[in-house]
């Protein structure tokens, strides 16, 4: 990377050499500081803007600001922008959801910026229809093409089977059909993605705007979009990355050539803009790293939230048809992994030949122990201390919820563990009850559960990760209740404020369904 940003040093020093160093400070001392600072905010606000879209799409204790700077330092500094998958090299953020969001978001960037492209070019009237081709066809190879590639996730799901199991090629397949799935699960996160995006790129184009204002020159904004999007064809060309400054010498050139800014004042404004989104950028990067320390990991904390939960004897209290409901999800269980067992109440219930209780708490282990329950500590989101289908039966009551943008990585987990033929039964809040999903919501004024990152989900949401691996699937909405022993999760004061509102919300549910099942029978080849 250093070899890039000694091209770009060079390339700036040869041009202002030639211009001459004179006319360059000439126009820099020229400069209107109030606007200037102003054109700085804007950078910073669109900056920190588009960090909020990683946050959404990835939850708030993903660490997605963190992971949102470095994929953006890695982008701007690689080749093609390959850079951009940089969080990828962190383990602990090594999973699909990561990839399939930097993807995604890759398109909507390019969405957003040709898009506007081409609008400013309409605008405008510019006749250079190769300009137009050039944007049109970059809107067709860069989004709309991979965006339909992507999604087609049943077309990769065939490839699959056809290709060797083992080989290079059935690995790479196998990446792409697990990416589609997760493409699709991250629909419903898209449109307000997109509208930020789009918010962002708009703001972008008004630091610009303040940018050449500081400088004496009234730049309109349909020609900075035009200037903007050619800025990010350029960028992913493989020779061409931000670092070596030809994307900025193109803006250049396009706005010599129809804004009339003079070749001094171009340079002056090139070099102020590369120097404040630098110094933003870097500073930003600084404090947004700070999530990575700053935050210990999401199994740390539900461990010792669940220790403290389970400090008396109890952890929910089950009614008795609640436990018989669950019970006949799976008639003929035989060898049965209850994931997520707390303190055993299910997993008792459970009329296995052989019944294995797995949690995150240690206390809660010890509890199941104590009802009878053979139980270990262990964590899904890692490696299950079982061989290859080892369970005839497996349970997943109300984990996967506190497991977002992992669901691919466990269910595969609980997939390797059971046999062929076998049986996973789920069960999750059913995010389409406004009771359920008002009182999970991590920022809802009445949230009641216990943990922040435990949103209830959406059914269709969770089926294509089971569906890809061949299961045979019966949704079907199931009323589970299940008391919380310890309250004192939230203060006295607030459990007063909230508690008139999440009484009308349970009198208006009635006794609808709360969640729902999912029995999923796995292949039997």
């Amino acid at each position: 990377m250093r070899y890039l940003w000694i091209v770009g040093l060079s390339i700036y020093v040869g041009v202002v050499w030639y211009l001459g160093w004179q006319r360059v400070g000439s126009a820099l001392a020229s400069v209107n500081l109030k606007m200037l600072l102003a054109a700085a905010a804007a950078s910073a606000l669109m900056l920190w803007f588009r960090s909020a879209k990683w946050r959404l799409a990835l939850g708030r204790d993903s660490n997605a600001v963190a992971l949102y700077f470095i994929s953006k330092a890695g982008g701007g500094m690689s080749p093609g922008r390959v850079g951009e998958f940089a969080p990828l090299l962190l383990r602990k953020h090594r999973t699909t959801r990561v990839g399939a969001w930097i993807v995604i978001d890759r398109l909507l960037e390019g969405f957003a910026t040709i898009g506007l492209g081409l609008v400013g070019l309409v605008w405008l009237g510019i006749p250079e229809q190769r300009m137009a081709i050039t944007f049109g066809a970059a809107m067709v190879v860069l989004v709309v093409i991979p965006l339909f590639v992507l999604t087609r996730d049943k077309l990769f799901l065939r490839m699959v089977d056809k290709t060797p199991e083992g080989s290079l090629r059935h690995r790479v397949v196998s990446l792409m059909a697990r990416t589609s799935a997760e493409i699709r699960c991250l629909g419903t996160v898209i449109p307000a993605a997109l509208v930020i995006t789009v918010l962002a790129t708009c703001g972008d184009l008004v630091f610009v705007i303040l940018l050449w204002g500081a400088l004496g020159y009234q730049v309109g904004f349909a020609l900075l979009a035009v200037a903007q999007c050619a800025h990010g064809i350029t960028s992913v060309l493989p020779f061409a990355p931000n670092a070596t400054g030809i994307p900025y010498l193109v803006v250049a050139s396009l706005l010599y050539e129809f804004a009339g800014v003079p070749e001094a004042v171009l340079a002056a404004g090139m070099g102020l803009s590369i120097a404040i989104t630098g110094v933003i950028f870097w500073t930003s990067f600084l404090f947004g790293a700070r999530d990575l320390k700053s935050r210990s990991t999401a199994a740390e904390d539900q461990s010792r939230l669940f220790d403290f939960l389970v400090a008396g004897s109890r952890l929910y209290v089950y009614g008795a048809e609640s436990l018989e409901k669950l019970k006949a999800l799976v008639p003929d269980k035989g060898r049965v992994l209850d994931l997520g067992c707390g303190d055993g109440a299910i997993g008792q219930a459970l009329d296995g030949d052989w019944v294995v209780g797995v949690d995150i708490s240690p206390k809660c282990a010890a509890l199941a122990v104590s009802r009878g329950l053979n139980a270990l500590v262990a964590d899904a989101r890692r490696s299950l201390p079982f061989h290859d289908e080892t369970f005839d039966t497996v349970y997943c009551v109300n984990i996967l919820h506190h497991l977002p943008g992992l669901w691919d990585q466990v269910i595969g987990e609980l997939d390797r563990v059971l046999r062929r033929g076998g049986t996973m039964a789920i069960v999750e809040p059913d995010a389409r009850y406004a009771f359920v999903r008002w009182t999970m919501a991590p920022r809802s004024p009445i949230r009641v559960a216990p943990c922040s990152n435990e949103p209830a989900i959406y059914a269709h949401t969770l089926i294509p990760y089971l569906e890809r691996r061949g299961y045979a699937i019966d949704c079907k909405p199931i009323r589970i209740v299940g008391d919380q022993v310890e309250r004192c999760v939230f203060p006295m004061w607030q459990r007063l404020l909230k508690a008139p509102f999440v009484i009308l919300l349970a009198g208006l549910h009635g006794r609808r369904p709360n969640k729902f099942s999912i029995v999923a029978r796995k292949p039997a080849s």
